[in-house]
């Protein structure tokens, strides 16, 4: 698997995009602190921290997944838009 690096200033949006192929994914970015872990084993596990650090809202039709526990740090807010949802496994 290659490692996309990037530095320098990355406020605002990053879009990486793969070569026009079958099967190919379009992944952004947030310009937000934190690592991308898109898929490690092949595959077949994906990480995610279990502390939520700072203020997050879940964009407007789209859902989301953790898996718990989660611990949000104090004066820390998920929001879930109506109709959304936030699944924790």
């Amino acid at each position: 698997m290659a490692s996309i690096i990037v530095a320098g200033d990355t406020s605002g949006t990053i879009t990486l995009q793969a070569p026009a192929a079958a099967g190919t994914t379009i992944i952004n970015l947030p310009g937000q602190s934190g690592n991308l872990i898109v898929a490690q084993a092949g595959g077949a596990i994906y990480q995610n921290t279990v502390i939520i650090t700072e203020n997050y809202t879940i964009a407007s039709g789209q859902n989301a997944m953790s898996v718990g526990p989660i611990t949000l740090d104090p004066d820390v807010t998920v929001t879930i838009p109506t109709g959304q949802r936030w699944l924790i496994l």
